[in-house]
């Protein structure tokens, strides 16, 4: 037997330490282990939600405004063209009384048309809507005569510059008395009108409260 004697390492192996030698790989350049990163990591995430959250909010607060602003703007212009339209273009009007029978019928509901005398002047035979002087009201009554003619009412017709006047929307046997008008001439001046209701027994009209200037003249009655 060959009896050798062991021989003790004097120097401790490169694989024991510390550290393990080098194994020829690249060094990686991901950072070292942190135990912080999933921390740092979470509250990026919580501040970017955050961050979401505000900015919604901020977008969210002009747009209701903004649809608050849009419905206030339409109920405004609503009032404002329903005001036009019935004070300066076309309203509806119901008829009360008889004085316009048989043309217009107690109850009957019509459009007054405020429009059609800026583009014209009134016309004879016009059904009329106008201030009534004579009960600070509204009337509507029949245009029968014109600015700077004479009407005298006599043998029960209406009489204009001396001539009868036609009348075909009169019912039948309709009689024509002067009422306060006394059979006298009336002369209209410029600008003024006489009117008169077509049940002419039942009516009260420029006979008894005189001529209408044009200002009182409020639209006419489209039928």
């Amino acid at each position: 037997m060959n009896d050798q004697t062991p021989v003790l390492l004097t120097s401790t192996p490169e694989w024991e330490g510390e550290r393990l030698p080098s194994l020829g790989l690249t060094e990686s350049r991901v950072p070292a282990e942190d135990p912080n990163l999933w921390q740092y990591e979470l509250t990026s995430r919580l501040v970017t939600q955050d961050k979401s959250k505000s900015k919604s909010k901020t977008q969210y607060k002009p747009t209701v405004l903004r649809q608050i602003w849009w419905i206030a703007c339409l109920i405004v212009l609503s009032v404002a063209c329903h005001f036009v339209v019935s004070h300066y273009i076309v309203t509806a009007v119901q008829v009360q009384g008889r004085s316009m029978m048989p043309t217009l019928k107690d109850g009957e509901r019509y459009f007054l048309n405020r429009a059609v005398y800026y583009c014209r002047a009134p016309q004879r035979g016009d059904l009329v809507v106008v201030h009534d002087p004579g009960h600070k009201d509204f009337a509507v009554k029949r245009l029968v005569g014109m600015p700077g003619e004479s009407v005298q009412i006599r043998d029960n017709g209406v009489y204009i510059n001396g001539k009868r006047l036609k009348e075909p929307y009169l019912a039948p046997d309709t009689q024509t008395r002067a009422g306060e008008l006394k059979g006298g001439v009336m002369m209209l001046g410029a600008d003024c009108y006489f009117l008169l209701g077509d049940n002419r027994t039942n009516s009260e009209d420029s006979r008894t409260y005189g001529p209408i200037g044009r200002k009182f003249i409020v639209g006419m009655i489209a039928k």
